[in-house]
């Protein structure tokens, strides 16, 4: 699917953002060197400059927005991950909301351990 992007002009996330290394390793494991002509720090723009037509880009699914001239293609690739943190102070008062996501964050990150076994 990115091979179809090869000579496209690339915009990409600038140097820092989380997301910058995930497209780029996207892209290695599809054997694409991307065509870097934009480098912006955030993804509102990248769509926008997108839908004028400036290049194309990989955003996360969270990003993904409704937008007449830009179409979204989901990349199927099981090897690229996202790491997720919960920081929370000791000895703090938890709301019910708090501890369910913790909880939640513990039986989901339970069963993808359980998969690479």
């Amino acid at each position: 699917m990115l091979s179809e992007i090869r000579d496209a002009p690339f915009l990409l996330l600038k140097e820092g953002h989380c997301f910058r290394e995930n497209a780029l390793s996207a892209c290695r494991r599809s054997r694409v060197s991307p065509n870097v002509v934009f480098e912006s720090g955030q993804f509102s723009t990248i769509i926008s400059m997108v839908a004028t037509g400036m290049g194309v880009s990989v955003v996360p699914a969270m990003a993904v927005e409704r937008h007449p001239r830009c179409k979204f293609v989901r990349i199927s690739d099981e090897r690229a991950v996202r790491i997720v943190g919960l920081a929370q102070l000791k000895h703090r008062f938890k709301t019910r909301a708090q501890c369910a996501l913790t909880e939640q964050l513990r039986r989901y990150a339970q069963t993808r351990l359980v998969g690479l076994d």
